[in-house]
């Protein structure tokens, strides 16, 4: 009845500990889980702080600047009777368009706030998952999240005694990213085929990038050993230690994408300026 606060894998994991009478167990699990995903989470928000107050801060500039400094520039430029480029063309019509409408300076920050308010409906696009899966350091804090969750809800739900097939749709949707989707979808299509786990996993490798051929041979070990949820829960550990080192260190990490915003923004607006002054050479200067 509370679908928002209760996942289908929780349901899942819940129904299976009623039918095995082993609910508390259960419920432990889940907590322990949960826990795990959310200190990670969080880390990874505290993370994030950073790069968004140098963004906001980027907009703010640009807009402070156009009310004060390229309204005095402009008239610089319009009494000189010379050919603009096209980023000091650009940035004067920014500044007459919030100095006629005011309120215009208020949609950047708008926008920005609809987008973090409504990142989530927009993440599940997933061309959006793939774009973003495909950035270097942000994909791969992504992917390495999706695998975690994934991989300790699938552990959970066998360990519950969830059939195979079922917990292999649970953990695909739990995954909350189209590639991490595919594959537990087509390691279920495999088994309903008749192969086994570790053979499934292996087929279907490639869709898990770099770290696809060693969780298959560990797949492989466990199928024959028969100690598939311990290995299967050790893969999301693993991850797990991954993503808290990546963590502690993801305002470093993020450091040179925030530098080449602020360079970019920073550059552009000292070209739009200064790149008319550099020009006027060829009129105030004989030409020999």
């Amino acid at each position: 009845q509370h679908p928002d606060l209760f996942t289908e894998a929780v349901l899942a994991l819940i129904k299976a500990g009623e039918e095995s009478g082993q609910i508390d167990m259960v419920f432990q699990q889940i907590t322990s889980g949960r826990e795990k995903s959310l200190r990670i989470l969080r880390k990874l928000r505290a993370g994030m702080i950073y790069p968004v107050i140098v963004l906001l801060l980027a907009v703010v500039v640009i807009i402070v600047m156009s009310f004060t400094l390229i309204p005095a520039v402009s008239k610089l430029y319009a009494s000189m009777n010379v050919a603009l480029p096209v980023p000091t063309q650009a940035l004067i019509w920014f500044s007459n368009m919030l100095i006629k409408q005011p309120y215009m300076a208020a949609v950047p920050i708008i926008a920005l706030v609809a987008l973090f308010k409504n990142w989530g409906k927009i993440y599940r696009v997933p061309k959006v998952q793939i774009a973003l899966s495909r950035i270097p350091t942000v994909g791969n804090l992504i992917k390495k999240t999706s695998a975690m969750v994934s991989f300790r809800i699938l552990a959970l739900l066998l360990q519950a005694n969830v059939r195979v097939a079922t917990a292999l749709e649970i953990a695909a949707k739990s995954a909350n990213h189209v590639e991490f989707e595919a594959f537990f979808l087509r390691v279920r299509d495999h088994i309903v085929d008749g192969l086994s786990m570790p053979e499934s996993f292996l087929m279907e490798s490639h869709r898990l990038g770099a770290d696809g051929r060693s969780i298959a041979a560990v797949v492989q070990m466990a199928g024959e050993t028969g100690g598939m949820n311990e290995v299967l829960d050790q893969i999301a550990s693993d991850y797990e230690e991954q993503l808290d080192l990546m963590s502690a260190q993801i305002d470093k990490l993020l450091e040179p994408f925030v530098l080449v915003i602020l360079g970019s923004v920073v550059g552009g607006i000292i070209y739009a300026i200064y790149g008319p002054i550099f020009g006027l050479s060829k009129l105030l200067l004989p030409q020999q």
